[in-house]
């Protein structure tokens, strides 16, 4: 494994929701100690773990190639690759049941009025 340098400068969300809250927590209970206790590093610390946190971004995660987020995360330590596919069309949502009654009646009218049409035309094709 190694540290590509590249890639930690490359911005991609990598933190995920309970990494982020992880970072949250330890991060706050660094600032605290170091406000009582006078600790430079404490401060320092929690300054970037709160950071990292709210932008939702680690370099050194970046650097490694590694990545938190659950939807996001690569399976089998494999790179994800974006690809373009076309979107999923969207689906109606579901129709109350009036409308859903009122629906069925129309399209039952519409196939009788095309099953009465293929009779006349039929009608007018015989001698």
């Amino acid at each position: 494994m190694s540290f590509d340098v590249k890639r930690m400068v490359k911005f991609e969300h990598n933190v995920g929701s309970k990494d982020q809250k992880i970072r949250y927590a330890v991060g706050v209970v660094a600032l605290l100690l170091a406000i009582f206790k006078g600790n430079i590093f404490l401060l320092v610390l929690g300054i970037i773990l709160v950071g990292s946190a709210y932008l939702t971004w680690c370099p050194i995660l970046s650097g490694l190639g590694k990545n938190t987020c659950a939807a996001d995360a690569p399976s089998g330590g494999e790179e994800t690759v974006a690809t373009s596919e076309a979107p999923a069309p969207e689906e109606e949502p579901p129709a109350s049941k009036e409308s859903a009654s009122s629906g069925e009646e129309a399209a039952a009218a519409s196939e009788e009025k095309s099953s009465s049409e293929e009779t006349s035309s039929s009608d007018e094709e015989k001698p």
